[in-house]
C-alpha cells in the first residue's frame, strides 16, 4: 500500500477540500477522508477573508489539535507552517532545473543548494 500523509498544509487547501469533499468519485472522497487540509496560520489569518464559512469549518489550522501543544499553559505548534512555506518558496527557484534531472541527481543537487544556502545563512549571521 501507498503512504498517506495525516496532514496537507497549504495555501489553497480551500480550494482542494471542497473539490475533494465535493467530488462524485466515492474512492477519492475515501482518499481523502483522513487528511487534514489546512491552510498556514498566516494565510488563514491575512489572506482568507473571514466570511468563507468553508475554509473557516474545513481548514483552519486551529481545528486540528493533533498540530499543536501545550507547553507552559500555552498552545503551540509541533512545527512552524510559516518557516514551512518560506522554504517551500526558496525550493521554487530550482523547479525548472529540478524537473530535468532524475533522481539521483536530484537529490545530490537538492543536498547542496541546501547546504550552501545554510552556509551562506550562518556567514551572514556572523
Amino acid at each position: 500500500g501507498c503512504c498517506v500523509p495525516n496532514h496537507v498544509i497549504y495555501d489553497s487547501n480551500c480550494i482542494l477540500s471542497k473539490y475533494v469533499c465535493n467530488h462524485q468519485n466515492k474512492e477519492l472522497r475515501k482518499f481523502f477522508a483522513k487528511i487534514g487540509l489546512a491552510v498556514d496560520v498566516f494565510h488563514f489569518k491575512c489572506k482568507h477573508k473571514e466570511g468563507d464559512k468553508w475554509c473557516s469549518e474545513h481548514c483552519n489550522p486551529i481545528t486540528f489539535p493533533e498540530l499543536r501543544y501545550e507547553e507552559n499553559g500555552k498552545m503551540k505548534w509541533f512545527f512552524n507552517i510559516s518557516i514551512a512555506e518560506q522554504v517551500n518558496t526558496w525550493f521554487g527557484k530550482y523547479n525548472s532545473i529540478c524537473q530535468e534531472i532524475g533522481g539521483l541527481f536530484f537529490d545530490f543537487f537538492l543536498n547542496k543548494m541546501i547546504r550552501l544556502h545554510n552556509y551562506n545563512t550562518k556567514q551572514k549571521l556572523e
